[in-house]
């Protein structure tokens, strides 16, 4: 595994943060964090490979600027924000586990990619773009955490509003990529 330092930041797609609870508040436990940067092992803020302090404020300024945004300490939360030090969209989600609560941070782009952007079979990218499903048809898409789904189901709309035009319209909670607008000949709503 390579060293994480502020130089790669951009490379970071998920941040999680244990939550303890502490008294009567509930509190970010920093020291357990665990980054993802697209390697096949995380890095664990408690590792000593992770010595750069630019990163570890990097990480508390976004928690600081999550809890700005809506970020409730004490309930489930899921939203989006822009993070105005950073640039970047995160997702931030607020779940309950068995040891306690947990945040979830992962940067999303802002604007979906194409569908020839995305890392699939040509096959599967025809089979999107086919015409024949303007007549009718279903994709679904399924996976496990942090594998595409929502990327590439919003790749689709935003590649098949741009090549046949019409309308979409999406039903997220929280809308994780800005699809709402035009998109070359349609608009997603």
């Amino acid at each position: 595994m390579t060293t994480l330092t502020m130089a790669r930041k951009d490379q970071i797609s998920d941040v999680w943060i244990p939550l303890t609870k502490r008294e009567a508040d509930t509190e970010p436990d920093f020291s357990s964090a665990i980054i993802w940067t697209g390697e096949p092992v995380p890095h664990v803020l408690a590792n000593s490979n992770l010595h750069d302090s630019e990163l570890v404020q990097w990480i508390v300024q976004l928690f600081l600027e999550a809890e700005k945004h809506g970020l409730n300490k004490d309930m489930p939360s899921d939203f989006r924000f822009k993070s105005k030090f950073d640039g970047r969209y995160f997702r931030v989600k607020r779940l309950r586990t068995e040891s306690g609560f947990k945040l979830f941070l992962r940067a999303i782009p802002e604007r979906p990619p194409h569908v020839d952007q995305l890392k699939i079979p040509p096959a599967w990218r025809a089979l999107q773009l086919d015409s024949s499903l303007l007549y009718g048809g279903l994709l679904v898409f399924s996976g496990t955490q942090g594998q595409g789904k929502t990327t590439s189901a919003s790749a689709v709309v935003r590649s098949r509003l741009e090549k046949f035009g019409g309308n979409c319209h999406t039903v997220e909670r929280p809308p994780e990529h800005i699809l709402e607008g035009v998109h070359g000949k349609g608009v997603c709503f």
